[in-house]
């Protein structure tokens, strides 16, 4: 499906006579003179070219993931692209879990529901005298999903990766 050449050429005249318009304004002054058919015909155009521009940002990404490894990551401008795996915990034996932390569980569950503070359980294995790993261990379950490339603002970086120079890569 072609893009009609009206369209295009209203674009070209508004590009050389619109001064600072944005390509926002000038597709909406191209587009106010067509009628509901071309305005479809140019909508289906529009989402093919966006699968297009996806499907090139996948292969794309995933060359930066097999360069990368498994951990590395680098710096572009104030993104970093690292690979990585979500880790998901899981608890195993609420029930059990929920009859050794008695008064204490305040500390150690999110008010947000069911999301537990690991550090927090941590401690309070410690301050009992049983072996963090243990309680963990016994109560809980780990999962990963499978490394997939993770692009996040510089700030949003692990510590770690924030102190990456601009185009510098880390192979770990």
């Amino acid at each position: 499906m072609e893009p009609r050449a009206d369209l295009a050429n209203a674009q070209m005249e508004l590009c050389r006579h619109g001064g600072d318009l944005t390509i926002e304004e000038i597709t909406q002054r191209a587009a106010a003179d067509l009628d509901l058919m071309d305005l479809l015909h140019y909508n289906a155009y529009a989402d093919e070219m966006v699968g297009a521009a996806n499907l090139v940002r996948r292969v794309i990404r995933n060359e930066i993931a097999a360069r990368l490894g498994d951990r590395g990551a680098a710096r572009y401008g104030d993104l970093i692209y690292r690979n990585g795996s979500e880790t998901k915990w899981r608890v195993i034996d609420p029930e059990g879990l929920a009859a050794w932390l008695g008064g204490d569980w305040a500390k150690v569950v999110r008010v947000s529901g069911d999301n537990l503070r690991r550090t927090a359980l941590r401690g309070l294995a410690d301050a009992r005298g049983i072996s963090p790993e243990t309680v963990i261990d016994t109560f809980m379950e780990v999962s990963y999903t499978d490394r997939d490339l993770q692009v996040m603002p510089l700030e949003k970086a692990p510590k770690f990766l924030q102190d990456l120079a601009e185009g510098e890569v880390r192979d770990r």
